[in-house]
């Protein structure tokens, strides 16, 4: 019984996000061509711009699936540079990677974890294809969410295909987590 409203509310957010990216889109599209932060972002988040496809070929000799870390930003990367650390130390030989929303986080990770990440890259939109397409590009092991940026259609997409997902460093109360 607890699937149902489930669905029901997936599909009434994919609804509503869609139909909020398509009456955006112009909006979107002009912040896009006038930004250049969004410019060099808006492709790989949206799933359609190599960027995990790379990590694949990268790890694949491996035979590995990797453990994927995601901030948000700046603070949250910030944050989990120890955590990278100590995957890094315990699964030496595991491909680790991680991903952030902001251009900014990104380039922190970039700069911070050379040598312990395997690859950094722009967390997708949350859109159904842009989702798919990087969730198959990464094909990870196991999630980890730092602090509290959490997706619906990525948590989907994790739990249709069994990968474990935690989350770090964060407080939900009881009425977020039902929302959840």
């Amino acid at each position: 019984m607890e699937e149902k409203p489930s669905n029901t509310m997936m599909l009434l957010y994919n609804l509503l996000l869609t139909g909020a990216a398509l009456a955006g889109l112009p909006l979107l599209a002009t912040l896009v061509l006038f930004s250049e932060k969004r410019r060099r972002t808006a492709l790989q988040r949206l799933g359609v711009r190599p960027g995990p496809a790379r990590l694949r070929r990268r790890i694949a000799a491996r035979g590995d699936k990797p453990i994927w870390v995601h901030a948000l930003s700046v603070g949250e990367v910030v944050s989990a540079i120890p955590l990278m650390a100590a995957l890094k130390e315990r699964f030496g030989n595991r491909s680790l990677v991680f991903s952030t929303s902001t251009q900014t986080g990104f380039d922190i990770a970039s700069r911070k974890l050379a040598g312990t990440g395997d690859f950094v890259f722009h967390f997708p939109y949350d859109l159904l294809f842009s989702v798919a397409a990087t969730v198959r590009a990464v094909d990870p092991e196991l999630v980890v969410l730092v602090e509290s940026d959490i997706w619906p259609n990525f948590l989907s997409a994790m739990k249709k295909r069994g990968t474990p997902v935690a989350l770090v460093n964060a407080r939900l109360s009881d009425r977020s987590y039902a929302g959840y």
